[in-house]
């Protein structure tokens, strides 16, 4: 693991855009010294994790958008949520995520 500070890249308004998987998308990097990451005991996934789940849990985020940002498949992220009794709360939005998802890669 190297040494010096953490970089998480949260998805937002501000900063950074780049083209991804041919769309535009908005980058806001976020540096996290490694004496705070070492002090919450915890490693660069969790805390991914940790933002993902809180984000979620606040509906700030989709269940694809925390599944994304926790860089995990949905699946695995919907594990970690049903480990900690949070239901999964799958709407009209989370389905037309998904729908535009398909259609931009192709697949629908």
């Amino acid at each position: 693991m190297r040494r010096g500070v953490l970089c998480i890249i949260l998805m937002g308004r501000w900063l950074t855009r780049v083209l991804w998987s041919g769309a535009e998308r908005i980058l806001m990097p976020m540096t996290i010294p490694d004496d705070i990451l070492g002090a919450a005991g915890m490693t660069e996934q969790e805390l991914r994790q940790e933002i993902a789940v809180l984000l979620f849990l606040k509906d700030k985020l989709t269940l694809a958008q925390a599944s994304r940002l926790a860089d995990m498949t949905r699946l695995e992220f919907q594990h970690i949520l049903a480990n900690r009794h949070i239901p999964v709360h799958f709407g009209e939005d989370e389905l037309a995520e998904d729908l535009r998802t398909l259609n931009d890669t192709g697949q629908g």
